[in-house]
């Protein structure tokens, strides 16, 4: 017992030091801070009191300050961009000046340095990163008919699975997590994972918890010192742990390759990079490519392309339950115009406009990504404020798929709203972006909409879910980390053929 006395002591301690130290940072800003920013919290420690559920306290502020403010965590400066077109005005129309992906020393240390990662390289390392990335996936048939058939082929086991429970109450994340996880493994690893597979379970179980820690906006732009102290005290250590036990799989993928690999016989994207890295060892991208680090984009390809997903058609099945004639709605349509003998495919989607506005409004009621950051890289004007360079930019998504002057009813789950009056075709609104916008877009958003299409329906047309007897609804709370995660739930599936 003194032990434990003696260890929260300890912490107690350490995150009393951290908040004195992030006060006089702030103390000191704010003597130094610059003219004509946009308003805001006057606090140094308001970011410390958003909590899990920042993004919504993040749209809370915008109804006092506006749809571009300021927040200041010790001497740095956070700017929160709350609707439609001051995103615009900045990731579309200085696309260059906020391209840059919100980094800091605590982060580099979780994420091992940006080097070779898309997902927070920087400058032309990214650029570079980018646009293999896009060669990568167009070579293996992202946004092609070979990879919707490649989604179709693990509806199977997938249905088989949910079969399997015969009607039994279970949590449906590990088999979801499974078939999407295996679609990005085809592709990175050249090899799916049957669903029962120990080791890739503890993967995913991995990526999950690394997913649904903390959000980390109080690690962003720390002092180095202060941010390599900190990753070795809880929460942080677990996060770095995890981090670990991925990058150790991926690796030992990629040596495998490295081991066996045929410039005559291009199997998956890590074959694909390592053949790219050496032929680029004698050009002037050289810099840019790094065999020991091939593990670096392969993870974020995988980790990208995994939980996402999953946690959209979780939150999907959720909510197909807390409203039934929805699902009941979706069924009809894809029975009247797919029928029940074969399974929906991608081709049909143009078809199905209520199926598809359902998925819309899931992916705009609860989207996945509520908060997405970035970086200014030189001084700037944005909607008439001065923005220096370094300023955290942090993209609300959530606040622009609830915006009620883009939206009626924004907090109600209402798919029409993405239908024509007639109900005939799908109606679209410029403040749904669930996948980003600007140049750093979901590299991947073409294979999710493949996906959560085709998994969702495929799903609807074989199954009625309801909660088990007894247990109250899902929760539409969800926890926000790196991804908004839902809670874990249980749910019934009633064969409907």
């Amino acid at each position: 017992m003194d032990a434990i006395g003696n260890m929260s002591g300890s912490y107690s301690s350490t995150v009393g030091l951290f908040v004195f130290v992030i006060t006089i940072f702030g103390l000191v800003w704010f003597l130094k801070r610059s003219k004509n920013l946009p308003p805001g919290p006057m606090s140094p420690l308001t970011i410390l009191t958003l909590g899990e559920e920042s993004f919504i306290k993040l749209t809370q502020f915008s109804k006092d300050y506006g749809p571009i403010y300021c927040l200041r965590q010790g001497t740095s400066l956070f700017v929160v961009l709350n609707d439609i077109t001051v995103i615009k005005a900045a990731l579309v129309e200085q696309a260059e000046v906020f391209s840059n992906r919100l980094t800091s020393p605590g982060i580099d240390i979780i994420n091992d340095g940006t080097k070779g990662s898309i997902l927070f390289g920087k400058g032309e390392n990214w650029k570079e990163m980018r646009r293999f990335g896009s060669q990568a996936m167009r070579t293996f048939g992202i946004g092609k008919r070979s990879i919707g058939k490649k989604i179709s082929e693990e509806t199977i086991p997938l249905i088989s699975e949910f079969l399997a429970q015969e009607g039994k109450a279970f949590n449906p994340n590990d088999v979801i997590n499974n078939a999407v996880s295996n679609i990005i493994c085809s592709i990175s690893f050249g090899e799916r994972y049957e669903y029962d597979n120990v080791e890739f379970q503890f993967l995913l179980s991995c990526l999950q918890k690394l997913s649904t820690s903390t959000s980390g906006l109080t690690m962003v732009n720390l002092p180095s010192l202060l941010a390599k102290f900190l990753v070795h005290i809880p929460p942080f250590k677990k996060r770095v742990d995890l981090f670990k036990s991925i990058q150790k799989f991926v690796s030992t993928k990629v040596k495998e390759h490295s081991a066996t690999l045929d410039p005559n016989d291009i199997r998956d994207i890590i074959d694909m990079y390592l053949l790219e890295a050496d032929k680029q060892s004698t050009s002037d991208k050289s810099f840019h490519y790094d065999i020991n680090r091939t593990w670096r984009f392969v993870q974020d390809l995988f980790a990208a392309g995994s939980d996402t997903t999953s946690n959209s058609l979780m939150w999907a099945i959720a909510i197909l339950c807390h409203y039934p004639e929805v699902q009941e709605k979706v069924f009809e349509e894809i029975k009247r115009v797919v029928g029940v003998d074969r399974l929906p495919t991608y081709e049909d989607k143009g078809n199905l406009p209520y199926t598809e506005a359902v998925i819309l409004e899931i992916q705009r009621f609860r989207p996945v990504v509520p908060l997405v950051g970035r970086e200014s890289i030189r001084d700037t004007n944005l909607s008439g404020y001065f923005i220096p360079k370094g300023t955290v930019i942090l993209m609300n998504i959530w606040a622009t798929g609830h915006d009620p002057l883009k939206w009626d009813d924004p907090y109600d789950f209402v798919p029409e709203r993405f239908l024509s009056p007639d109900g005939g075709r799908v109606s679209h609104n410029d403040s749904h972006i669930p996948f980003g916008i600007g140049r750093r877009v979901c590299l991947g958003e073409s294979l999710a909409k493949m996906e959560i299409f085709i998994f969702f329906s495929s799903l609807v047309q074989r199954f009625r879910f309801k909660v088990p007897e007894g247990h109250p609804l899902p929760s539409l709370e969800g926890k926000h980390g790196i991804v908004f995660c839902i809670d874990p739930y249980l749910v019934c599936t009633e064969p409907r053929i």
